[in-house]
């Protein structure tokens, strides 16, 4: 009975954590969101920029069109957003997170073809990507700067599968389901979180140790 209530009282945890986990990652994409539509409303004035450029040209005023292009580049630059995946939820969330890593002086390489649609709740899947990919930073912060990488791939078949690969300092031990051990307080609840989605919708979650890297395979109904 002790070892049930114990059992019931962390999945509580869990989905308590979860809930938080899905809180933060909705006012992300509200977030990002927003800087979607500063994008499309300075893609809209762009074009009155361009007339007044040209405007500053015929009557030969040059300094002030440079410093013009100068300032209009510059609110460009600071509204960017790079696409990396076709659904909109799971490329804000990919975005918030390579910015993380990218930060962090970690090279990330990602080649994703997600498509817009899915059968999964992309929410919850976004969760999954946020766990995988908050591990995979901490694990690289461990390591010199040249050794920082993240490698996240997908390919599309039957089922969707995505690989999340990292190098990591020391060494980690497998369980015997095959899941990373922690033994750090506190640590471990997103691997779990990551296996609950995959048995929730009939896939699975994979981890393998090759060398001093770390690959996790996640494969989900299309």
């Amino acid at each position: 009975m002790l070892w049930y209530e114990q059992k019931m009282h962390k999945e509580q945890r869990d989905k308590e954590r979860l809930k938080l986990q899905i809180g933060h990652i909705e006012q992300r994409i509200i977030q990002a969101l927003e800087t979607e539509e500063r994008i499309r409303i300075e893609r809209h004035d762009l074009r009155h920029r361009l007339l007044t450029l040209r405007l500053m040209l015929e009557k030969g005023d040059y300094e002030e069109a440079k410093k013009y292009i100068d300032v209009s580049n510059e609110r460009l630059q600071q509204v960017k957003i790079e696409r990396v995946c076709d659904n909109p939820v799971l490329d804000i969330v990919l975005n918030l997170f390579f910015a993380e890593a990218k930060s962090k002086g970690i090279l990330v390489e990602s080649s994703l073809a997600i498509p817009k649609e899915l059968s999964v709740d992309v929410t919850e899947l976004s969760v999954v990507f946020a766990n995988a990919l908050e591990n995979a930073i901490n694990a690289c912060e461990k390591l010199p700067e040249e050794e920082r990488m993240i490698k996240c791939r997908s390919a599309v078949g039957a089922n969707l599968m995505f690989q999340i690969s990292n190098p990591f300092a020391g060494t980690i031990e497998l369980d015997d389901e095959g899941r990373p051990v922690s033994k750090e307080p506190g640590h471990g609840i997103g691997t779990r979180s990551i296996v609950s989605f995959c048995k929730k919708y009939g896939g699975f979650a994979d981890y393998e140790i090759k060398g001093q890297w770390l690959h996790l395979r996640i494969v989900i109904p299309k």
